[in-house]
């Protein structure tokens, strides 16, 4: 009875022996398997295109949202575009062209002139990588500068939303930055900008050049907003239709003297075809949405980035600059349900 009890307790032993070392390989294999599907997926989400708006595969819930500006309820930010300027060492080639180059309308006819001859004062080879005047700082990040000729510009288009840099449609746009200082007029004619465009740049033609988003331009045009550098310009050119106005802080700050942060909400929201647009300064809504036209059907293709600075040469100084620290984009995706 006992030596049977014993070759019995034997067997057991033996069994649960050779059932943990089966359990211990199968969870090796197991492990090795979610290693490399995890790796898998960090190097394909490493070596994406920045044009690429990132699927599913590679969506991460954003630690960095944009300022003031929750996500709606049940939905959260995705970051698919950033360049902190300030940690760059050298224009970051593969988010920026330089000037018009590779745009669809850099060499196209606009009042005699060729594109980015007319837009960036690019006398010459107007369809080329223009990076004069943009230098890189740890403090400031991207500080423009311009003699006049060409302007300073980075643009993320192309000739096509296959060949651009990056593009998007719906989401939310946003840009840390300080426009040029005016106390004593070394501002005059100085003029910066953070502004999109669809591809194609217009519906019949790029010429159109519609429809244009500005969010927060330098007022060169008024002399009184260009000095007192407290209110800049947040509108939309859109097709039959112009949206938007001047807007600065209440109490009115110069806009020159502090960081700033600029945003524009792009919403999927059923208002038309293709949704509605609304500006923000410092997390703050700027008047109400603007639903967008039927007519500008390129805006189905989602926008591209310009951040600028011209210089008309009426008595600015050529060494104030327009400085940003980082430009920014979301989209939102739902929320997912566990079960």
């Amino acid at each position: 009875m006992n030596e049977t009890k014993s070759n019995s307790d034997s067997r057991k032993d033996f069994v649960t022996t050779q059932v943990s070392t089966n359990t211990d390989h199968r969870t090796t294999r197991r492990t090795k398997i979610i290693t490399k599907l995890l790796l898998s997926i960090i190097l394909t989400c490493t070596l994406l295109p920045s044009a690429v708006v990132l699927k599913s595969l590679c969506s991460v819930r954003s630690p960095v949202v944009p300022y003031g500006v929750p996500a709606p309820k049940g939905m959260h930010w995705v970051l698919t575009f950033e360049d902190n300027f300030t940690q760059d060492r050298t224009i970051n080639k593969k988010k920026w062209n330089g000037g018009a180059g590779d745009t669809d309308w850099c060499d196209l006819d606009f009042h005699g002139k060729p594109g980015g001859t007319y837009m960036f004062n690019e006398i010459s080879d107007p369809c080329g990588q223009h990076y004069e005047g943009c230098k890189l700082s740890k403090i400031n990040g991207l500080e423009m500068r311009s003699m006049g000729n060409p302007s300073a510009a980075l643009q993320t288009g192309g000739t096509t939303v296959h060949n651009c840099k990056f593009v998007q449609k719906y989401g939310y746009w946003e840009a840390s930055f300080k426009v040029p200082h005016s106390l004593k007029g070394e501002g005059r004619g100085l003029h910066s900008d953070f502004w999109m465009h669809p591809i194609p740049e217009g519906v019949k033609n790029p010429n159109e050049w519609l429809p244009e988003i500005d969010v927060g331009e330098r007022p060169t045009w008024d002399a009184n907003l260009e000095s007192a550098n407290n209110k800049l310009y947040f509108g939309i050119h859109d097709y039959g239709h112009d949206y938007g106005g001047y807007y600065g802080p209440t109490p009115k700050v110069d806009l020159s003297a502090d960081w700033h942060t600029y945003g524009l909400f792009w919403r999927d929201d059923g208002f038309g075809p293709y949704g509605s647009m609304q500006f923000y300064l410092d997390g703050v809504p700027l008047w109400h949405p603007y639903t967008l036209s039927a007519k500008a059907t390129n805006m189905a293709n989602g926008i591209y980035m310009f951040l600028s600075l011209d210089n008309d040469r009426t008595g600015g100084d050529a060494n104030n600059p327009f400085l940003i620290r980082y430009v920014r984009v979301w989209r939102l995706e739902a929320n997912k349900r566990h079960m």
